[in-house]
């Protein structure tokens, strides 16, 4: 039987490719909140976490074991009647997934403001500050000759330059049906996880007064998202969260504290996930 203290002993020689999904990813949040083994420290502190990973446990046990409540609770979840899930709740079309990503790729940004442009009337100018942080993009290889989207992004450049050297103060954009539906598909293919934006909303207050409301505001929106099932224990950065909704209830709790000042190493770590240092986001600019 595991728990939580034989788990990395027992699964030594477990292939978690050959199990079913939801034990993959029970597997892959475990490792995650534990730094592969390190310490249960996020298991203890955290009453969700630790349901979480008591629920996957006993149906990581359930599946090995070849319990028949296991094998009753899978069969159920085959034969559950579509009738029960709330519309709004409804996953997508097939043939449009949707990617959650830490940061939506420069093409796909250019896609979508590209896309943006239909039916809309633009001047000269705003064109070419268009055409010319595109061209910027590409000398400073943020987009390069191998990128994914390379043939939509040399459309996007040679539609735009034709465009303007042939128009004069202003022109109404009109792209063909099947671009702009093909081009919209693109752009909508990945979105931003919903932790992402916060984690930049919480660098964001670091170093500042005055900010209790908005400290408080973020917190009550974390909440709201988390009880809107839009960020999941299984959410990759759901430990993050954690540390800043702790952080935030002491901060708006004390009322001495005027400022919100993050920990370096934590601040450290959470720009590492944005992939940036984020100067401009913490005030040490």
């Amino acid at each position: 039987m595991f728990t939580i203290e034989n788990y990395f002993d027992g699964i030594r020689h477990i292939d978690f490719s050959k199990y079913p999904e939801a034990i993959q990813k029970g597997h892959e949040f475990v490792l995650k909140i534990t730094s592969n083994g390190a310490n249960w420290d996020n298991y203890h502190a955290s009453n969700a976490i630790k349901k979480t990973v008591d629920i996957y446990l006993s149906k990581l046990n359930a599946f090995v074991n070849g319990n028949t409540t296991g094998k009753q609770e899978k069969k159920r979840k085959i034969a559950a009647p579509q009738k029960h899930i709330p519309k709004e709740k409804e996953p997508e079309q097939p043939g449009t997934p949707i990617n959650l990503v830490e940061r939506i790729p420069e093409e796909l940004r250019f896609i979508k403001r590209f896309v943006n442009l239909d039916g809309k009337t633009k001047t000269k100018e705003e064109l070419l500050r268009f055409i010319n942080s595109l061209q910027k993009a590409i000398l400073e290889k943020r987009i390069r000759k191998t990128s994914t989207w390379a043939e939509q992004i040399v459309y996007i450049q040679e539609s735009l330059i034709q465009v303007y050297n042939t128009m004069k103060q202003k022109i109404k954009i009109e792209l063909k049906p099947e671009t702009r539906d093909k081009f919209r598909q693109l752009a909508g293919d990945e979105k931003v996880l919903p932790s992402i934006g916060f984690i930049k909303r919480y660098i964001g207050l670091n170093g500042k007064t005055g900010i209790k409301e908005k400290a408080r505001k973020l917190l009550d929106q974390i909440n709201k998202t988390m009880d809107k099932g839009k960020i999941t224990d299984y959410d990759r950065y759901i430990s993050e969260i954690h540390t800043i909704k702790k952080n935030l209830k002491a901060f708006i709790s004390h009322k001495a504290e005027k400022t919100l000042e993050i920990e370096k190493a934590e601040l450290n770590g959470l720009q590492g996930i944005l992939g940036c240092n984020c100067q401009q986001l913490n005030g040490n600019e």
